[in-house]
């Protein structure tokens, strides 16, 4: 675990010499701070009808809601989130690129596939 304040320090110095800057991922950040659950909705658009992991208990379910800090310059490569499910993105400061395929689309560059 990185300190909040080593992690601020090192984003503003060392991350832009990083090729693939350190990111936070706090999947737990809900039960460390239960109050942002009040500010947490999920949006119209992604139906929870159409979530399969709605049905699993929580204790059982696998990380759905987390928070992910990075610097400039940070991010993923093409990939497709775990056992079918949906995401969003909030974006508190800065800008995001995302790079989007066509639902038919059979195969994601990048991704491997399953058998």
């Amino acid at each position: 675990m990185v300190p909040v304040r080593v992690f601020n320090r090192y984003t503003k110095t060392r991350a832009k010499l990083d090729a693939a800057p350190w990111m936070v991922f706090m999947p737990d950040v809900f039960e460390m701070y239960p109050e942002l659950l009040k500010d947490y909705k999920v949006p119209d658009y992604f139906s929870e009808e159409d979530d399969f992991m709605t049905g699993v208990p929580d204790d059982l379910r696998m990380d759905w809601r987390w928070i992910i800090m990075a610097p400039r310059g940070s991010g993923s490569g093409w990939h497709c989130d775990p056992a079918n499910t949906t995401g969003w993105l909030a974006l508190a400061t800065g800008a995001k690129l995302w790079g989007l395929y066509p639902p038919e689309q059979a195969h994601i560059p990048g991704t491997l596939l399953k058998a």
